[in-house]
């Protein structure tokens, strides 16, 4: 096997001609490549990757391989015939998904071998009557063709196991899928000019179905004869009412029925007693969940957005439960009901803004993840110390919360979200949390003393943007396992020295912290790979960077200080540059040795003139020279063979 999958500096493929051995080749978005006849030489080949390679138009020289059995040509856009291709007699799986060249699939009928096709996205095919010698097809993929509106020659595909349709505008008749008597699953969402779903009734294997958006559909009755369905996605079909009729899919484990808005009365669907996953969110018409007492099997059930539920006692019969979601569920005042689910590992109850008492919630002794953001009645946590085995709490945007020492128990806590928490002063309680790997306490403006931190000695990700009242960071220097830390808009931090003790930090966010004027410190940081001082005003050097040599993405946008950009000619890594609005820069010149450069804003810099250096960066791709008003010749970006956007 040979993996070369976007090595995009490939031009030419002739030295893999003597690989007379090899079966694995993957040339993915390698978009250099243009004559692929050396790999003609590839007689043992059976896997075969050109996915991207948008510079492939003529694919005949791939005709000699006789054991080949797996293609991609996904995505070339220069391919317009495929005729070459059905000389391939062992070929099993193709996909010229995105192919939007082709319009005529007639070669394909002599894969009599094929088991997989995917043609999505082939905009321009309109007639799939060759397709329908493809006598050992499994699985079809059409999806987004919307050149295609008829599927009846599909009918000779009576061993399909596996077909979509989904976003084929054009389609309006599926009868004749009726005759698809082994197809397991059936994709036809988006396909809004269907309105009569009976024909599917006759599909008697089939497991899954999917026709969400599809919202002239109106009458679900004729899926009741689906015995052996056990997924089945209606959602967004906004024309139906009424959902009793799928009462009868005794089979069925996932049904997903969210942003049905006109769906209210949800009685019968307590017949379907092996249900494990039930989604009804946004479905704003439901009010009453008492029928739902009866799925005892239900594992899974999403009611976020059913702003009519104020009730959920019923719910507390079931006892098999490990996630329920009731978000924006804003008519729930009481959660003592809920108490009763001892096998739930996450609930989700963000934005129930009636909420004020949590302690029912302490009974959860299973509970894995929380979710009480948006919840601005809480004030007491007090009662959530008992969940012993929370692993991730979301408190963010609880206003009402002061007081943060009730946490300190929770010694399982791997993840905690206390932004703008604005009530927040004091984070000592924090340090016990030994387990703690990510703590956000972004927009807690109440914040001053960060020492507690130093004690939580395995924490990776530590969020303290817009905490303006921070000013000494040295507390943090003890973290030694931080991996990201964001300070953006701490105005209050000069000092930046703490910081250099961070050896194992990857991303640093300091934009908008106004007061920072020396960045040497930050040349200690080896392992740093992105750092962000945009808006940081006061600085006007940038030398201390060059020394770290593992730089990939740079943000300097609005450092309205700084003139001098030839220090970062040193930054050989650099994948990212931002120095928009930096109205002091008049000479790019230093970055033309920036080789891996593949982004790069100039947004606004009106001091320079010239960009003739930036046509040495071979590897961009992308360029805004938006607003730079001094720039009237761009003709030296025309050597940029790679850049995909440009902005001026």
């Amino acid at each position: 096997m040979l993996y070369l999958s976007h090595c995009t500096g490939i031009t030419d493929v002739s030295p893999l001609s003597k690989l007379s051995s090899l079966r694995m080749l993957y040339l993915s978005h390698c978009t250099g490549i243009t004559d692929v006849s050396p790999l003609s030489k590839l007689s043992s080949l059976r896997t075969l990757d050109l996915s991207h390679c948008t510079g492939i138009t003529d694919v005949s020289p791939l005709s000699v391989f006789s054991s080949l059995e797996k293609l991609d040509l996904s995505h070339c856009t220069g391919i317009t015939d495929v005729s070459p291709l059905s000389k391939l007699s062992s070929l099993r799986t193709l996909d010229l998904s995105h192919c939007t060249g082709i319009t005529n699939v007639s070669p394909l009928l002599k894969f009599s071998s094929l088991r997989m096709l995917d043609i999505s996205h082939c905009t321009g095919i309109t007639n799939v009557s060759p397709l329908s010698e493809l006598s050992s097809l499994r699985t079809l993929d059409l999806s987004h063709c919307t050149g295609i509106t008829d599927v009846s020659p599909l009918l000779k595909f009576s061993s399909l196991h596996t077909l979509d349709l989904s976003h084929c505008t054009g389609i309006t008749d599926v009868s004749p899928l009726l005759m698809f008597s082994s197809l397991r699953m059936l994709d036809i969402s988006h396909c809004t000019g269907i309105t009569n779903v009976s024909p599917l009734s006759k599909l008697s294997s089939l497991r899954t179905l999917y026709f969400l958006y599809c919202t002239g559909i109106t009458n679900v009755s004729p899926l009741s004869e689906l015995s052996s369905l056990r997924t089945l996605d209606i959602s967004h079909c906004t024309g139906i009412t009424d959902v009793s009729p799928l009462s009868e899919l005794s089979s069925l484990r996932m049904l997903d029925l969210s942003h049905c808005t006109d769906i209210s009365n949800v009685s019968r669907l307590s017949k379907i007693i092996a249900l494990q996953k039930l989604d009804l969110s946004h479905c704003t018409g439901v009010t009453d969940v008492s029928p739902l007492s009866k799925m005892i099997g239900l594992e899974k059930l999403y009611l976020s957005h059913c702003t009519g539920i104020t009730d959920v006692p019923p719910l507390s019969e079931l006892s098999s439960l490990r996630m329920l979601n009731l978000s924006h569920c804003t008519g729930i005042t009481d959660v003592s009901p809920l108490s009763e689910f001892s096998s739930l590992h996450t609930l989700d109850l963000s934005h129930c803004t009636g909420i004020t008492d949590v302690s029912p919630l302490s009974e959860l002794s299973s509970l894995r993840t929380l979710d009480l953001s948006h919840c601005t009645g809480i004030t007491d946590v007090s009662p959530l110390s008992e969940l012993s085995s929370l692993c991730t709490l979301d408190l963010s945007h609880c206003t009402g919360i002061t007081d943060v020492s009730p946490l300190s128990k929770l010694s399982s806590l791997c993840t905690l979200e206390l932004s703008h928490c604005t009530g927040i002063t004091d984070v000592s309680p924090l340090s016990e949390l030994s387990s703690l790997r990510t703590l956000d306490l972004s927009h807690c403006t109440g914040i001053t003393d960060v020492s507690p931190l130093s004690e939580l000695s395995g924490l990776r990700m530590l969020y303290l943007s817009h905490c303006p009242s921070i000013t000494d960071v040295s507390p943090l220097s003890e973290l030694s396992s931080l991996r990201m830390l964001n300070l953006s808009h701490c105005t209050g931090i000069t000092d930046v020295s703490p910081l250099s003790e961070f050896s194992s930090l990857h991303i640093l966010g300091l934009s908008h912290c106004t007061g920072i004027t020396d960045v040497s410190p930050l040349s200690k940081l080896s392992s740093l790979h992105i750092l962000g001082l945009s808006h940081c005003t006061g600085i006007t050097d940038v030398s201390p960077l060059t020394t770290i040599i593992g730089f990939e993405k740079l943000y300097l946008s609005n450092c309205t200080g700084i003139t001098d950009v030839s220090p970062l000619s040193e930054l050989s890594s650099l994948r990212t540059l931002d120095l928009s609005h930096c109205t002091g820069i008049t000479d790019v010149s230093p970055l033309s040795k920036l080789s891996s450069l593949r982004t790069l804003y100039f947004s606004h810099c009106t001091g320079i003139t010239d960009v003739s250096p930036l046509s040495e960066l071979s590897s961009l791709r992308t360029l805004d020279l938006l607003h730079c008003t001094g720039i009237t010749d761009v003709s030296p970006l025309s050597e940029l063979s790679s850049l995909g956007t440009l902005d001026f």
